[in-house]
């Protein structure tokens, strides 16, 4: 958006005074800004200046001035004022008005009409809208309201044709609608200035300004020479200008669109130049075909393409009031099928044979398409299978020789037309929208292959082919590249030595990227250049220059000196590594001395000495690096005071519920004797204590609120507006301050099986069954999921929230893991618990990327190698009786029958097993591997100020960051402790966009690991459904919950696979009596302060999602009443 007075005081400039002399507003206030080719006036007074008086005085004095001639030289056409009014102090405009300037006797007379009906009827007047246009709120651009839609796109034009159009006006919005109603000579009579000025109906919201020029093109001479010359035909130059650099990615196809909804005629391509205001070099171009679509399906049909064919009979049948409903091709006979339109007076009855019979055979006759040798026209009554009439027609190619053969025939004879159209709609598999843009060009050059002399004969030639792809936006190199070879290949062309592949954006010269496959062995002394190719062959001076022959060099050329070169450099880095004895050499390598006398000593008895050296050297630099990391991990002794332990809450931590302080005896004797009492962490040696000043945190382990800072006595810098509100702002559930210390007592006790290679499905394990234990019967409703259920739902808000509504003594319990996928929760329901360890409702939190198939599912992989898993399979897993009925009928693993693959797998695993755990005892950084992965990590990644280990104030000595990888307390200081007694991870956490970015990377959707060839059907499909088939038979209502995200995380790439998820997961709603799907996913777009980060809620967003499922009525709480 430029400002036109900036090359002039305030009111000086010409526009500023000839507007207030037209209008009146001497001393009011006006602004004019230029945003592409629309002008935008502002009007602002008290009291608001009035619409009426300044549009009646505007418009009789448009049609006098040219408005173009009083702004400052280099500004952009202008083709729409926008006016504006308002009181000071608004953010909002009053009212508004738009006028376009090609269109001013029609809008001054529907201006003339509101006005006498204002005077007629106030009343009716304000009924029927008032004002012609509005400014949505939060919005710059006018949408048209009000008066039946007067100022829409196809309403600026009198239907009826008693309204003249003037001279450049043909192209507006208008006049594309009626070209499109049936209107001759509405677009091929264009001018420039009305093609930029329907262009700029569409760019200009965006800053892009828009001017068109039109060029006659050279057309390279004919054979002929004494022909009649035909009209030149023209290119349509297009400048589009910005402030800002523009992204052909976003805008090339769309700019493709609207040129080709023109439908010029006399105009072979247009080139658009893009560029930043200014500047002299465009950013990128970009050259659409404007070929007419007609023109292009004939193109196509001529080569038997059936889509293309229908198209082109269906506008002829709809003469006749039918259509054809489908054509099929069988061998060389093309069945069509017609039916009468169903509005149509003929519905009851099969279209007219005679008429449909003679229209459909003009059309084949014309266009004589190859390969179809007869055309069968069926006619049919709506609705009916059977045929009420059939005719057959002959066609060309039952005649004609050369149009016999089909178009795959034809390419696998060696046709390059043939081939090129087959490339073409294999690469193009929607009609439409390659009709649209224009969609991926495809151009074929053979060139002759150098290790084939030119001399030989016309059957022994081998071609080398390059294939060149454009399209508005730059093919993609993986679909294109290997489509084209896996064609080409099927093919198997004898001549054809090989294939190389080009992509390019339409209108640049050189491709942005190359694929090539040689299909014989070729040998060529000189590299082969990539050719050049032009936009198009039908004339000269295009953009692009046409490629010529390959030139073969010789000897004394200077690439030939650069390869014999790189010939001995290679040679000699050869030699120099066979005689490290590290290397040999191929059996087809160069002959030389050093690989000859490699190849004449014993070769076994160098490759067992060189085996055993590098074994050894490989030994001795596992065991030197086993005991630098050893070093690394010590502790350095604390000589100055003994170790004291202190409670959970004197730890600075952003999740530690208050707890209360322990007693000094017990702290004492726990120091004394050098145990860790239960859910108690070490302290650090501090000469002082901690006074208030020093406190990061208070009491409740969160951070200070502001009045507490601000009594602070060290002066911190002031946090975000997001940090700024209080915890107490949003309601969530507190944690027990005993909680914690029971936690780590539960997990310390550890399993009493072997792990399944998930800390946390361990950890959620040994919770689950101590609550089993418990209370003697499994939870009611049971939470599973990943990470986002793990901290998305909470089970106290929610159980209290049901017991509100009538559901009282529900017990919830979250089992959510994470990096569970669908698979990852179909083995705990099915295998990890019992039949009676199940609960009476499954509450399934998660979202798309559980259920993508197309990713490698890390978490199940690991668990389905564990040695708990392992031995679930073979029934030998002793899991816990926890449950009455547990141990009324203790299980009796059955015993499998071995065999005597069962007998080898076991006893390699058993030795395996054997060695790791020697190979572990003998470690000294085996057993506390989980401390290195943590120090590592620290020196890599720096902490965030947010971190729990923050700096300590002067004068203290800083808290040592791990403790002793076998204590209790190891568990809470890991992070484990965040999780409650009932599985839920309640983070305090609120993430902030303009904060969590400088700490961690934007990573896009077509980045992101989980999202990577995304499919729903395959693995996490199958156990879905296995789910659902587990929850049908036992009558447990399975309730899928798919929970908030941000729009901070739900880039195009993401929504667009979040929504092919919601697709599948409302269809299995529809087809399982069993399944209950909640689409909660964007509710909470810009609700940040739910969120601890942009895919994963907060306790306080698990607090509100809790209640709002609690609340849903389409969920069945009934079946998790309690007994």
């Amino acid at each position: 958006m430029s400002d036109l007075q900036q090359k002039h005081p305030p009111g000086t400039s010409p526009l500023a005074l000839w507007f207030r002399d037209t209008t009146g507003l001497t001393e009011e206030r006006v602004q004019f800004r230029l945003r592409g080719n629309h002008l935008h006036i502002l009007c602002e007074a008290q009291p608001c200046p009035d619409r009426g008086a300044i549009v009646g005085r505007l418009l009789p004095a448009l049609r006098k001035v040219d408005l173009n001639t009083l702004v400052p030289a280099g500004q952009p056409t202008i083709y729409q004022i926008y006016l504006y009014g308002r009181r000071p102090g608004q953010s909002l405009p009053d009212w508004s008005f738009s006028i376009d300037l090609h269109q001013l006797d029609y809008q001054l007379q529907q201006f003339l009409g509101e006005q006498l009906l204002a005077e007629e009827s106030p009343e009716s007047s304000s009924q029927r809208g008032g004002q012609l246009a509005t400014v949505s709120a939060g919005s710059r651009s006018v949408s048209k309201v009000g008066f039946g839609g007067l100022l829409s796109g196809d309403s600026r034009s009198d239907l009826s044709g008693n309204r003249s159009v003037e001279g450049d006006a043909a192209l507006s919005g208008s006049t594309l609608g009626l070209a499109r109603q049936g209107h001759p000579g509405a677009i091929r009579e264009a001018t420039p200035a009305g093609i930029a000025r329907y262009l700029s109906d569409h760019l200009s919201s965006f800053g892009i300004s828009v001017r068109a020029t039109v060029k006659p093109l050279r057309l390279a001479p004919g054979p002929d020479p004494d022909a009649a010359p035909e009209p030149p035909p023209q290119r349509l130059w297009v400048l589009c200008e910005a402030n800002y650099s523009l992204d052909s990615s976003l805008l090339a196809e769309p700019l493709a669109q609207h040129l080709r909804d023109l439908r010029l005629e006399g105009f072979r391509d247009a080139v658009v130049r893009v560029q930043v205001a200014g500047e002299s070099q465009p950013d990128w171009m970009l050259q659409v075909d404007l070929t007419p679509p007609d023109a292009m399906l004939r193109e196509w049909a001529r080569w038997g393409d059936v889509g293309s064919l229908t198209r082109l009979l269906n506008p002829v049948l709809e003469m006749l009031e039918g259509e054809v409903s489908t054509a099929t091709l069988r061998d060389s006979t093309l069945h069509l099928f017609c039916s009468p339109l169903p509005q149509s007076s003929l519905a009851p009855h099969p279209p007219d044979r005679a008429a449909v019979k003679a229209g459909v055979g003009a059309v084949l006759q014309s266009i004589a398409p190859q390969g179809i040798h007869a055309a069968t026209v069926y006619g049919q009554v709506l609705h009916q299978e059977t045929p009420a009439w059939v005719e057959w027609l002959d066609l060309p190619a039952s005649q004609q020789p050369h149009l016999a053969d089909s178009t795959l025939t034809l390419a696998q004879r060696g046709d390059w037309g043939a081939i090129a159209f087959l490339l073409n709609r294999l690469l193009n598999p929607d009609l439409t929208q390659q009709l649209a843009t224009g969609g991926i060009r495809v151009q074929l050059l053979p060139k002759p292959d150098g290790s084939v002399s030119s001399d030989a004969p016309t059957h022994a030639q081998r071609y080398l082919l390059h294939v060149m792809s454009d399209a508005p936006v730059c093919p993609d190199q993986r679909r294109v590249g290997t489509t084209v070879v896996r064609f080409l290949r099927d093919l198997n062309l004898p001549q054809l030595a090989g294939v190389r592949v080009y992509g390019r954006r339409a209108g640049q010269k050189w491709p942005l990227w190359s694929y090539g496959v040689d299909f014989a062995p070729r040998s060529r002394v000189v590299p082969e250049p990539a050719p050049e190719f032009a936009a198009t062959d039908a004339y000269v001076g295009d953009l692009l220059t046409p490629g010529g022959d390959l030139i073969l060099r010789s000897d004394a050329d200077l690439q030939t000196v650069w390869q014999r070169w790189c010939d001995r450099l290679s040679a000699s880095i050869r030699r120099a590594l066979v005689k490290t004895h590290l290397f040999a050499p191929t059996e087809d390598a160069p002959a030389d001395d050093s690989s000859e006398a490699w190849r004449s000593d014993g070769r076994s008895y160098r490759n067992g000495a060189l085996a055993a050296v590098w074994g050894a050297a490989g030994l001795l630099l596992a065991v030197q690096a086993d005991w630098h990391l050893a070093r690394l991990l010590q502790q350095p002794e604390q000589t100055t005071q003994p170790d004291r332990f202190v409670a959970v809450d004197e730890v600075p931590s952003l999740a530690l519920p208050p707890s209360r302080n322990p007693s000094a005896t017990a702290a004492e004797a726990g120091a004394d004797d050098g145990r860790f009492p239960p859910g108690a962490l070490r302290k650090s040696p501090s000469p002082e204590p901690q006074t208030e000043g020093d406190r990061i945190f208070d009491l409740s382990g969160f951070t200070r609120n502001e009045e507490a800072e601000g009594e602070s006595s060290t002066p911190n810098p002031s946090p975000s507006p997001e940090v700024q509100i209080s915890s107490r702002s949003l309601p969530y559930t507190p944690v027990s301050a005993t909680e914690p210390q029971t936690v780590a007592e539960v997990l310390a006790a550890g399993l009493p099986f072997p792990t399944f290679n998930s800390r946390q499905l361990d950890e959620k394990l040994m919770l689950y069954y101590e609550r089993l234990r418990q209370t003697g019967n499994p939870p009611d409703v049971l939470i599973v999921g990943s990470s986002r259920a793990l901290r998305g739902v909470d089970p106290v808000a929610l159980q209290r929230e049901l017991a509100t509504l009538g559901y009282a003594d529900v017990s919830v319990f979250n089992f959510g893991v994470n990096g569970a996928t669908a698979q990852v929760v179909d083995a705990i329901l099915r295998q990890v618990l019992k039949p009676n360890q199940l609960p009476r409702l499954i509450l399934w939190a998660d979202g798309a990327r559980a259920f993508n198939s197309g990713a490698v599912d890390v978490t199940y992989n690991g668990i389905a190698v564990s040695p708990a898993y392992r031995e679930l399979l073979a029934g030998t897993l002793a899991r816990p009786q926890v449950l009455p009925e547990d141990f009324e009928t203790p299980a009796e693993p059955a015993e499998p029958t071995p065999t005597l693959n069962t007998t080898l797998r076991d006893s390699y695993q058993t030795l395996d097993r054997w060695l790791s755990r020697q190979l572990g005892d003998r470690s000294a950084v085996f057993g506390q591997r989980d401390r290195l992965k943590d120090a590592l990590q620290q020196r890599v990644r720096p902490e965030s100020p947010s971190a729990v280990s923050a700096a300590p104030p002067p004068g203290r000595s800083p808290m040592p960051s791990r403790l002793p990888a076998d204590s209790a307390e190891s568990l809470v200081e890991a992070g484990r402790d965040l999780i409650d007694f009932d599985g839920f991870l309640p983070l305090a956490l609120r993430f902030n966009p303009a904060t969590y970015y400088q700490e961690y990377a934007r990573v896009q959707g077509r980045y992101d690991g989980d999202y990577t060839d995304f499919r729903i059907e395959g693995v996490q499909a199958a156990a879905f459904q296995s789910v659902l088939r587990l929850a049908s038979d036992r009558n447990i209502p399975v309730i899928f919950i798919n929970l908030p995200l941000t729009d901070e995380y739900l880039d195009p790439v993401r929504r667009q696979h979040e929504q092919t998820f919601r697709q599948y997961l409302l269809r299995e709603d529809l087809d399982s009596p069993s399944l209950v799907f909640r689409d909660l996913g964007e509710i909470w777009l810009d609700q940040y302060d739910y969120f601890s980060d942009p895919s994963h809620l907060n306790r306080y967003g698990a607090f509100a999602v809790s209640r709002r499922i609690a609340q849903d009525p389409m969920i069945p709480w009934s079946y998790a009443r309690g007994k």
